[in-house]
């Protein structure tokens, strides 16, 4: 199940962030960001280096993001950022920055041109009716792997009747 995969303090803070959303009218988004070749950088530069790529780019996505907004570790090649107040319009922009950053880190992080670091992006927003965490992370999930994975910059995106009207 997805949901043994799921930190509780995560699941808190988007239970959180939901009912904030909803009480103050407001929206929020979340991004899954998934390290999609990471056995491949594990098996081509050792085991330690899955633990310093997801801490060289949580912060870097520190660095794209608000202050507010938070970034949790899901597994060894998965994050995901809570963002408040980003309206579904603006998620791509903030997927696409992310994307780059990540493909300019593996350029200048690895010497190799045989190395580097593909990255998927799946968001869901919120709040979206009587939507809980769990729902919430499930959307975000099938939006991560609805992207082929081959692809090296991909990003996919959850969307409910209300935002397509938009």
């Amino acid at each position: 199940s997805l949901n043994n995969y799921l930190p509780p303090e995560f699941l808190q803070h988007l239970e959180a962030s939901i009912a904030r959303a909803q009480s103050e009218n407001s929206v929020g988004t979340l991004l899954l960001v998934s390290i999609a070749n990471m056995p491949m950088l594990v098996s081509t530069c050792g085991s330690e280096i899955s633990e310093v790529v997801i801490q060289d780019l949580t912060e870097s996505i520190r660095r794209i993001i608000k202050s507010q907004d938070k970034i949790f570790r899901l597994q060894r090649d998965q994050l995901a950022v809570v963002l408040m107040n980003v309206y579904p319009q603006d998620t791509r922009s903030i997927a696409e920055r992310i994307l780059a950053m990540v493909e300019n880190y593996g350029r200048d992080r690895f010497t190799t041109a045989a190395v580097h670091v593909i990255a998927s992006i799946g968001s869901a927003h919120f709040p979206s009716g009587a939507m809980k965490a769990q729902e919430l992370a499930h959307q975000a999930y099938l939006a991560l792997y609805a992207a082929p994975a081959t692809a090296f910059r991909t990003f996919s995106e959850v969307r409910d009747d209300t935002e397509k009207a938009r």
